[in-house]
């Protein structure tokens, strides 16, 4: 294990208070150039020559280390951050990072302190002289479906290996590795009715795009999580026998997230490898966000929106299903409704898996091997910075992290484990 002042707690632990301290919330300009800034200096002082690139959003922090190696790694990390909500939830100033009994609060503590401990690991390993070309790259749009990330793919150029961010932990508490992410689309479905609000007195004449946007809604996905949309599953390959041996006999974390989440029961009834295997291997749609236009009082609004994630599998390429779900929502010919594709999104990504001894890597510092999986439950942009490239992608959620959500949270002893085990990881890519 390398032995590094990168790697020591109070180091780690400051450079967290650094990022957490800086309001970098999606969508807010200053706020993101302030938290761009704050991870420049982080990336200088582990010794990286660093730049910026400007966006019509977030700044993107690249940086770099040339070892003269013949193999260049890409690690990637995010700095954005979302809103804290009412501040009146939180038992402290969100960002204010403060510490109780080894846990540190604060918005953003979990995605930023995993870009800490990445750059701890490559601090540390920089010093060691480990024989590997290093380049960081930092975006401030993750959360906005990293829409100007394909800026940087010029700049960081060719990589053999990336090392992204994201995941947790199984129930065994060993962190999970994933081989390939989910891709994005993003959508709004909007619904309009009258030129304006109109007294609810008028309900049974007047139309109202509320109803309309639910009965479009609806018609996206049936009661049993059938996703509606035609030609949808004719893109997408049947899991295949490796992929669906890799999630045998996996758990996830059933019983924490029940216990977090206050979740009785999983959609179908899903639990056990069938919930590692449907969270893993299965498109989805979401709905992030309704919006009313109008809606003070007991009257008709004038119009609905709502903004939706696809979440999209290998095989499914998100040209191909913008252009079924416009075709599907025409077909249904529902009055005042438009759809529009919102900026960001990408491809899914998966690589040809990595060596046995990245998951064996696990062992040193956490006393198991680590699950390798073949696709991650959650999107990433991988597909924008990589080509044919090898990804590993871990991280630091865990279903009591609060990461959406008032007093988000991030265990001290997970940060130094999870720059110890980074170490240990990216000093095997290395050889």
């Amino acid at each position: 294990m390398v032995d590094s002042p990168f790697l020591e707690p109070e180091a780690l632990v400051s450079s967290l208070r650094l990022l957490c301290a800086q309001p970098s919330i999606s969508g807010q300009a200053r706020g993101l150039r302030d938290g761009a800034e704050s991870v420049l200096s982080i990336l200088r002082g582990i010794g990286l020559d660093c730049s910026m690139i400007a966006t019509a959003g977030a700044p993107i922090v690249v940086g770099r280390h040339a070892a003269g190696a013949a193999r260049t790694l890409l690690v990637h990390a995010c700095y954005d951050v979302p809103p804290p909500g009412l501040r009146r939830d939180w038992h402290s100033d969100p960002f204010v990072p403060t510490i109780r009994q080894d846990i540190l609060y604060a918005r953003g503590a979990i995605i930023k302190g995993e870009l800490v401990a990445r750059a701890a690991a490559i601090g540390a390993l920089i010093a060691q002289h480990v024989p590997l070309n290093i380049v960081f790259v930092a975006e401030g749009e993750s959360l906005g479906g990293s829409p100007h990330l394909a800026a940087a793919r010029e700049a960081i150029g060719a990589c053999d290996t990336a090392v992204w961010s994201g995941g947790g932990f199984d129930a065994r508490d060993v962190p999970l590795l994933y081989t390939g992410v989910k891709g994005l689309l993003q959508v709004e479905l909007c619904a309009t009715g009258a030129a304006t609000s109109v007294p609810a007195t008028y309900a049974a004449t007047v139309s109202n795009p509320v109803w309309t946007l639910i009965h479009a809604l609806a018609g996206l996905k049936s009661e049993y999580e059938e996703i509606l949309i035609d030609g949808f599953y004719d893109e997408i390959a049947p899991p295949s026998r490796a992929a669906l041996d890799a999630v045998q006999g996996l758990d996830v974390g059933e019983a924490a997230r029940r216990a977090a989440w206050g979740v009785e029961r999983f959609i179908a009834g899903a639990g056990g490898a069938m919930l590692a295997r449907t969270e893993l291997l299965s498109p989805a749609i979401n709905i992030s966000a309704l919006h009313i236009a109008g809606a003070d009082g007991p009257v008709i609004p004038a119009g609905a929106r709502a903004e939706l994630q696809l979440q999209l599998v290998p095989d499914l390429a998100p040209e191909r299903v913008w252009t079924l779900l416009a075709t599907h929502v025409e077909s249904r010919r529902l009055p005042g409704v438009r759809l529009r594709r919102l900026p960001g999104g990408y491809a899914p990504y998966m690589s040809d898996g990595v060596a046995p001894d990245l998951a064996r890597a696990a062992a040193v510092i956490y006393g198991d091997e680590a699950r390798l999986l073949p696709l991650a439950p959650f999107v990433a942009p991988a597909a924008l910075l990589l080509d044919g490239a090898g990804l590993i992608s871990c991280g630091l959620e865990r279903p009591s992290s609060a990461r959406f959500g008032p007093n988000e949270r991030l265990p001290l002893d997970d940060l130094v484990r999870h720059a110890l085990f980074l170490t240990e990881l990216i000093r095997r890519l290395a050889v």
